[in-house]
């Protein structure tokens, strides 16, 4: 069986809504809301769930804490 390891930083994200389009020489402002709180980030996060959905058996490889937050991050990737 073929499996991949997929290290990197673990974090959690907030989701940024832009208010317009990204353009040269201007200011795009934007703002996020506390529904987008909190969202699996991290490249191994990401990564494997890609490899995941794709039928690949993927284990992503990072630290995370014991605490409410990192079991949220951990069960995240378990149900994907």
């Amino acid at each position: 069986m073929t499996r991949l390891a997929v290290t990197g930083y673990a974090s959690l994200d907030y989701v940024m809504h832009l208010d317009g389009m990204v353009a040269a020489d201007r200011t795009t402002t934007g703002h996020r809301t506390d529904a987008a709180w909190p969202r699996v980030g991290g490249c191994p996060s990401y990564i494997a769930k890609a490899v995941a959905r794709m039928g690949g058996v993927v284990d992503p490889v990072m630290w995370v804490g014991t605490d409410a937050m990192g079991r949220m991050l951990t069960e995240d990737l378990r149900s994907a």
